[in-house]
């Protein structure tokens, strides 16, 4: 399944990318290092306005090409971009506008 988080600064998405990519867990209590495992499975994007041209592009291609995959991004996401196999659209930070609040669903949930 795709998900589509949507927040509302570059630096809140570069952050909570980070942490989703990276974080691991130790199932039960032991905390050795061989037995940590991711903490998400599937992979982790990222998608904002103060990346340069070539890695947003590279974000959209590797995410639209998933078959299981989180997005976390802006609303430069909301608007001119169509992932067609999102299921799941997360307002983590609510849009400064009712309109983007529109665009956000519309764009990328089938109707």
């Amino acid at each position: 399944m795709q998900v589509v988080v949507f927040l509302s600064t570059c630096d809140s998405v570069d952050f909570h990318h980070t942490v989703l990519s990276q974080l691991e867990w130790s199932p039960g209590l032991q905390l050795d290092t061989d037995k940590k495992q991711k903490f998400i499975s599937c992979k982790v994007f990222r998608l904002h306005g103060n990346m340069d041209q070539d890695d947003r592009k590279k974000s959209f291609l590797g995410f639209s090409s998933e078959k299981s995959a989180i997005l976390v991004s802006t609303d430069v996401a909301a608007r001119g971009l169509d992932f067609p196999k999102v299921k799941c659209i997360i307002q983590y930070d609510s849009p400064g506008e009712a309109s983007e609040y529109v665009h956000r669903y519309l764009k990328h949930l089938p109707v």
